[in-house]
């Protein structure tokens, strides 16, 4: 078996870049020890074993002896994140960034599965009423991936906030264990350039803690002026004439939204 040059499956990149010390260490050990994991292909695609290659590769060593195929019956995320879970001490930051990109292949793989039984249908079979709702599986591509890495779903949920919010140094950050993803994702909701200040200047916790206070406050100022309007209510000698006269000035759509609350409210 040869790979030339291989051909990476995504699931070879789930897992951060090492950091420059501990690659070092890597090809040291290789040069010292020679290679004692192997790297794995599934039909023929690499899933694990990128950093191990690229070592070989500098110290002249042919690392296709090394190379192995997995089962062409495994699942290739599976497999991988098995390869590497033990292997990498990650934080649970660090981990939910994995369950992220794990999110994304799921959710490519049941596109491709969509497509692909559209056409299917299209070829003799029943074809599905399109507007009939879609069944639903047990566990959205969010909870499988989060399951698979072994972290919550709002952790995962905090990651893709990162990743498809934040700037890439805010990314860095937490998949190198610098930052945490929770700190990271109110971060991400601030202007690219206000996030690379902050980054820079190492500042991120810090942010995090501003916004979580300035939400606090601002909740604590909603609820003070519900409060007094309630109590302006029920003091008017003419409530009514009170709700009609805010009301005077609402949108289109929030009379829209006010009359489908009330609605609700009255059938429960």
């Amino acid at each position: 078996m040869s790979h030339e040059s291989p051909v990476f499956h995504p699931a070879a990149n789930l897992f951060p870049e090492m950091r420059a010390e501990e690659y070092q260490a890597l090809k040291e050990d290789i040069r010292k020890n020679g290679l004692r994991s192997p790297i794995v292909f599934w039909r023929g695609q690499l899933i694990d074993g990128r950093h191990r290659i690229r070592a070989c590769e500098e110290l002249g060593i042919d690392w296709n002896f090394y190379a192995e195929e997995t089962g062409a019956d495994k699942e290739p995320v599976t497999e991988a994140l098995s390869l590497n879970l033990h292997r990498r001490h990650l934080s649970p930051s660090q981990l939910a960034m994995v369950a992220d990109k794990v999110r994304g292949i799921y959710d490519e793989e049941g596109k491709v599965a969509k497509s692909e039984g559209g056409k299917a249908a299209g070829n003799g079979r029943k074809k599905v009423p399109a507007n009939l709702p879609e069944p639903k599986t047990p566990k959205d591509s969010r909870d499988k991936a989060a399951e698979a890495v072994g972290v919550s779903g709002k952790l995962a949920d905090a990651a893709k906030k990162v990743r498809t919010k934040g700037t890439p140094e805010l990314q860095k950050a937490v998949e190198a264990g610098e930052v945490a993803v929770t700190a990271a994702a109110l971060v991400a909701d601030l202007p690219q350039e206000k996030q690379s200040e902050i980054v820079a200047n190492d500042e991120v916790k810090q942010a995090a803690a501003d916004i979580r206070d300035e939400k606090k406050r601002a909740a604590a100022v909603a609820k003070g002026a519900d409060e007094v309007a309630v109590q302006a209510l029920r003091s008017a000698a003419n409530p009514l004439c009170v709700i009609q006269k805010v009301i005077a000035d609402f949108s289109q759509e929030q009379l829209t939204g006010l009359y489908l609350l009330i609605e609700g409210l009255l059938d429960t």
